[in-house]
């Protein structure tokens, strides 16, 4: 727990769109702050009836903490999990995650402070299944997930003078009841949003919704590797509303899916879409000015997972390094998302590689 700034990154670059033509950036320049924290989450033992706790996590605890850097002038943009990295315990039901928040402040802007407000928000999936539920053969399950108390809190909270930070699974969860589990309704999954509240306020700002589906194939045989291919045109949902003056805020993915899967004694093929939703905002005074204001960027970043000893998980995972790098050239950091598929390994015999997407985006030089 605490702040620290790493010059290093563990996971390679595979590919980072700016040119190596593009013009010199003579912008302001971006400074990032990081503060690590260690989250337990402990799962409940027999949560059978509706209401139940089924996880809890101490994730409410930080929050002093993570409003700190706020108060010196710094914009919090995400609160997340590192991935690949896991601490538990024999015989315990409680696992240790790491988790960062991720800070910035620009050169340029003007002085301010800001207050961090949380709002307590839920999602429950619904699972429906199609057909029969053949040992091997075709099966099909729709997932839809109610998404209405995040937009309507976004809303109001915005219109009282917040700004949208960012959002997160808090790891705390209630279950559905098993008759309800039976019917196809899943645990009810809490979902933190995070705004900042300016104490000089430069007004307020308003906020689109693009739902942009993600179609992943998948194909197992034996004890091989899996075979994913993931099909999302990321930049191309990126730079569209930059182009019309909007300023991209998350990404979210919101446990809506559907999948179709055929399964054979030793083989396994499966399609599956994915729903994210992607948040954009612009000041409110400037609602009908449809001039681009921002550029956007998206790096690919890879990194490995592996065991340590019997029941932890690690990974040479550390972004810090790259951030710190892309806001020298004046890039904001948008959100980090988790890649949907495999890059190698995850069968049998060899650890899996994992990607992250890193989205940045920065004012256009005049």
């Amino acid at each position: 727990m605490g702040c620290a700034a790493s010059s290093n990154s563990g996971g390679t670059v595979i590919n980072s769109n700016p040119a190596a033509s593009a013009p010199p950036y003579y912008g302001p320049k971006v400074e990032y702050r990081f503060v690590n924290t260690e989250v337990s989450m402990t799962g409940k033992m027999f949560a059978l009836k509706q209401g139940d706790q089924l996880t809890s996590s101490d994730m409410d605890s930080f929050y002093p903490l993570l409003s700190a850097p706020m108060a010196e002038g710094f914009h919090m943009v995400c609160y997340r999990n590192v991935p690949g990295q896991v601490q538990t315990q024999m015989m315990s039901t409680t696992v240790k995650l790491p988790y960062q928040a991720i800070y910035m402040k620009k050169e340029s802007e003007p002085e301010n402070t800001y207050t961090l407000l949380i709002e307590r928000s839920s999602i429950q999936p619904t699972q429906i299944r199609h057909g029969l539920i053949p040992l091997f053969g075709n099966t099909s399950t729709e997932v839809n997930t109610e998404t209405n108390h995040l937009l309507s809190s976004i809303m109001t909270h915005s219109q009282n003078g917040g700004r949208f930070v960012t959002l997160c699974a808090s790891g705390n969860s209630v279950s559905s009841g098993y008759m309800n589990q039976m019917s196809g309704k899943s645990p009810v999954s809490g979902v933190d949003l995070f705004f900042e509240i300016p104490n000089m306020s430069r007004g307020k700002f308003v906020y689109q919704t693009i739902p942009v589906p993600v179609q992943i194939s998948m194909k197992i045989q034996g004890l091989g590797n899996p075979q994913t291919i993931v099909n999302c045109d990321w930049l191309g949902n990126f730079h569209g509303p930059l182009s019309q003056g909007w300023k991209m805020v998350n990404i979210f993915f919101d446990m809506s899916s559907s999948m179709n899967m055929q399964q054979g004694l030793m083989s396994m093929q499966a399609g599956i879409n994915l729903n994210t939703i992607w948040f954009f905002e612009k000041p409110e005074d400037q609602m009908n000015d449809n001039t681009q204001k921002y550029e956007g960027t998206m790096v690919e970043f890879i990194y490995d997972v592996g065991r340590s000893g019997l029941f932890n998980i690690k990974s040479n995972l550390a972004w810090e390094g790259k951030i710190t790098e892309m806001g020298q050239q004046g890039w904001e950091l948008v959100c980090i998302i988790d890649y949907p598929g495999l890059v190698g390994g995850g069968g049998a015999f060899s650890k899996p590689t994992l990607k992250l997407l890193m989205f940045f985006q920065r004012e256009l030089q005049h």
